[in-house]
């Protein structure tokens, strides 16, 4: 069976991200701390880059929310902390196309980037509400997908894209959100994007509702289809704890 090694890296945070974003209308106002996160695959002599993370802190004020991001969190010096360059990155995964997820994907020129066709079909006209999550022109943005056009290769649902990682279609954050199922030497990870942004999601009684969704149904029958798929560990997409380990499996 091949077997990889998950890295997370911080590469900005939220430092007073309302908790209602996460837990649907639990903690209104309450303010706490949420990573911006991406994780690189390594292993079986591949490197996979899943998203690219956010905007620098300024387009984030001035458009978005505040983030902090230090210098050592960029991501191309995050990549440079645990031995990882541009060239080393075989290919990318976009498990969703918000802003917070895709921003730096066009400083992986050429890389081919898999992404759920919905997800693309959805960001090119989304509904006016969500506009400014995908940057759309219509906002008088250039959406930070569309230098990846040339190199998007797309999926329909679950998806074996090399011996040990699977795409896993999670639709309900977004109309295309995907996870990506890792084997590694103590079994299965989920790397979950928004579709699971905390781990208090997963781990309360018959799952919670996430704050923000284009589709509550669908997020309902994801975790159905979820619970159905035996076991593993979930790495969601806004949660501190993830940063406990520098590595999955934990090698300490």
């Amino acid at each position: 069976m091949a077997e990889y090694e998950i890295y997370p890296l911080e590469i900005g945070y939220f430092p007073d991200h309302d908790r209602s974003s996460i837990t649907y209308l639990k903690g209104t106002g309450e303010k706490h701390y949420a990573p911006i996160l991406v994780f690189i695959i390594k292993g079986n002599g591949k490197t996979i880059l899943v998203d690219t993370g956010a905007s620098d802190p300024d387009f984030a004020e001035k458009y978005h929310h505040t983030i902090i991001q230090t210098e050592d969190m960029k991501i191309l010096n995050a990549l440079k902390r645990i031995g990882v360059t541009v060239d080393d990155i075989d290919f990318l995964i976009n498990t969703h196309l918000h802003w917070d997820h895709c921003f730096n994907n066009d400083l992986f020129p050429g890389k081919k980037i898999y992404l759920q066709k919905h997800e693309f079909d959805f960001a090119v006209d989304p509904w006016p509400v969500l506009r400014p999550a995908y940057e759309h022109y219509k906002t008088d943005r250039t959406p930070p997908w569309a230098c990846s056009l040339p190199y998007f290769e797309f999926v329909n649902g679950d998806c074996e894209i090399l011996p040990g990682i699977k795409l896993i279609s999670m639709p309900g954050h977004s109309p295309g959100s995907q996870g990506v199922m890792t084997d590694t030497r103590e079994g299965k990870y989920l790397i979950c994007g928004d579709a699971i942004p905390a781990y208090e999601i997963w781990e309360a009684p018959g799952h919670e509702m996430i704050g923000i969704f284009s589709d509550m149904e669908a997020q309902y029958n994801t975790y159905k289809k979820l619970d159905a798929m035996g076991d593993f560990r979930i790495l969601p997409g806004h949660d501190k704890r993830v940063l406990d380990h520098s590595v999955y499996p934990n090698k300490e």
